[in-house]
């Protein structure tokens, strides 16, 4: 899960106005026709952060996601590598991650891979996990060293999946990925 957030260097608490106001410092500072650069990537993070957040609805969509994501479908990445946090246990062998995937008949037909990307904590490119820039609290992670991202994880699947058809795939650290496959 992208952090918004982070792209516009703003805590999750911002009021709208912060948002509006860090959106335009951002958008400035990012636009390929007043900062130089070619490439339009980082002004369209900043512009897709500011339609999320910007809206009071999209944002507590986001929200909610986050939360959902931070309760337990946690990952680490640290030097690039993912690595499940160790899941809180109470009284349960393990930790569960359900995942709903829809395959095309195509798919069905002939087996294939695919490519999930699962909520990560992901060490802050700003302050290289430290969590402070110098005697300051880093702004971009907030002190924390890691930043809400995404990891990738790739899957193969067999051909001949019904609808309904359920795949386990054992994490570390005892999480399990459970796949639900719809046709």
């Amino acid at each position: 899960m992208k952090d918004y957030y982070a792209t516009l260097g703003v805590s999750a608490d911002a009021s709208q106005e912060e948002i509006k106001s860090a959106y335009r410092r951002q958008a400035k500072k990012c636009h390929p026709d007043s900062s130089g650069k070619k490439s339009c990537e980082p002004f369209l993070a900043v512009r897709e952060a500011y339609e999320v957040l910007g809206d009071p609805q999209r944002r507590r969509d986001y929200d909610a996601e986050r939360e959902r994501a931070r309760r337990g479908e946690r990952l680490t990445v640290r030097r690039g590598r993912p690595e499940p946090l160790r899941p809180e246990r109470r009284g349960a062998a393990s930790s569960e991650i359900h995942v709903q995937v829809r395959l095309t008949w195509e798919q069905v037909l002939y087996g294939g891979r695919l490519r999930l990307w699962l909520p990560a904590l992901v060490e802050c490119p700003a302050c290289g996990g430290w969590g402070s820039l110098g005697f300051l609290a880093c702004p971009y992670c907030r002190g924390r060293g890691v930043i809400h991202d995404e990891a990738p994880l790739d899957i193969a699947f067999p051909a001949g999946l019904s609808d309904g058809a359920v795949g386990r795939v054992a994490l570390q650290n005892g999480l399990i990925l459970v796949l639900h496959f719809q046709v």
